[in-house]
């Protein structure tokens, strides 16, 4: 049993681990928030991210890539959005960032090759 979490980020098949198989977005981060997670943010692969705080709700969509292998995604996508929490970017711009190098690392194949660097997911954001 979670007893306080500040924030989870589940992929689709982790939060129907977690939540249930037959909850929508809003009642499974509903659910976790009970068990004491302050913020959810479900990672939802190429539909982007659904984050469900105490206080709101944000929904960013993913950038529309070819992918070749989508191995390191969810690493990628967690070590950027981090990374610009700690850079002091709002919420919604860090979520962005986060999906703008997690959509770069699944046009590369790998793990380690396929993490962008900050100057390629800034144009990616730019475009």
């Amino acid at each position: 049993m979670l007893r306080y979490v500040s924030i989870i980020t589940p992929n689709e098949m982790e939060m129907a681990e977690l939540a249930g198989y037959n909850l929508g977005n809003e009642d499974a981060t509903a659910k976790l928030h009970k068990m004491g997670c302050e913020d959810v943010l479900l990672r939802r692969g190429n539909k982007g991210v659904f984050f469900s705080g105490r206080s709101k709700s944000l929904v960013v969509l993913a950038f529309k890539v070819r992918v070749i292998d989508s191995t390191a995604a969810g690493d990628v996508f967690s070590g950027a959005f981090a990374c610009s929490l700690d850079r002091k970017l709002d919420l919604h711009d860090s979520l962005r960032y986060a999906c703008a190098a997690a959509a770069l690392s699944v046009t590369r194949r790998g793990a380690q090759k396929s993490v962008p660097r900050n100057e390629e997911i800034e144009s990616l954001l730019g475009e």
